[in-house]
């Protein structure tokens, strides 16, 4: 169950990259900076959790069921995101479509938060002895520079946008795919 809950914490984080690599690049920059200083700011509340109580949140099923409607509520967003790009860009759109595809560009994927608080209380209980500011801080430029850079690269590797987008859909297929599975395997 342990390694579906990784795989699926892979493809959401490449996702999230691969969405922000639409933003121009001071939004990538700004996506960073805002996830560094939630990291900033959700560290005091991250060393109070216990491993126990993080695994046995893991081993609940129905934490994992709600879960898994949240991991298949954010895949189908961007899933619309990529329909509504491949859409056609008529002269006359309402303010309903302009609405949502405004919200579509804007978001950037809201699972990130709580896959960075997972991975910063595992760095707590990776690294016993070492002051839990220390790590926070590491941790949040490590972050920043992280989201930046590996946004930027995949931008530039991929580069067409229609390959990109097609690469973001088959990744969302993957993380649906794998949230049944998790629900499923108990």
């Amino acid at each position: 169950m342990e390694h579906i809950i990784h795989l699926l914490i892979g493809f959401i984080v490449l996702s999230f990259l691969l969405k922000t690599g639409f933003y121009p690049r001071w939004g990538i920059w700004l996506s960073a900076l805002v996830y560094t200083v939630f990291l900033i700011c959700i560290g005091p509340w991250a060393t109070e959790q216990s491993p126990t109580e993080i695994n046995s949140l893991l081993a609940s099923v129905p934490h994992i069921l709600t879960l898994s409607v949240y991991v298949t509520l954010e895949a189908s967003i961007m899933i619309a995101f990529c329909f509504n790009c491949f859409a056609d860009t008529s002269k006359q759109r309402t303010l309903f479509q302009r609405t949502v595809t405004y919200i579509l560009n804007f978001y950037p994927g809201l699972l990130m938060a709580g896959i960075l608080t997972y991975l910063l209380i595992q760095l707590f209980f990776a690294f016993p002895g070492v002051s839990f500011g220390l790590i926070t801080g590491i941790s949040s430029v490590a972050v920043f520079i992280l989201i930046s850079g590996l946004s930027l690269l995949l931008k530039n590797i991929v580069g067409e946008r229609k390959l990109r987008l097609e690469i973001l859909f088959i990744t969302n297929l993957f993380i649906v795919l794998l949230s049944v599975v998790s629900t499923g395997n108990n």
